[in-house]
């Protein structure tokens, strides 16, 4: 038997990338009504397919750089002098 499906396992890690993207996507969708699940698959699929080429990649950065800040903050230099 495999590893617990990533959506199923309740101690699974949200990405970086999921927040950057889910913010991201809860802007674009916000003030829409929708009344069958194939406008909310199409509005969702709209929002993916314009994402600019470095979304993902600037999402990572900004969150990467952060843990490291607060990462200093709380336990000071982690290279040895």
């Amino acid at each position: 038997m495999g590893p617990p499906h990533a959506f199923r396992n309740p101690q699974r890690q949200s990405r970086p990338s999921d927040f950057h993207l889910f913010s991201k996507l809860k802007q674009h969708l916000d003030g829409q009504r929708f009344s069958k699940d194939e406008e909310v698959k199409e509005a969702v699929n709209k929002f993916i397919s314009g994402i600019e080429a470095g979304f993902f990649e600037a999402g990572f950065q900004k969150w990467i750089i952060a843990r490291q800040e607060n990462w200093v903050e709380k336990f000071g230099d982690y290279v040895e002098k």
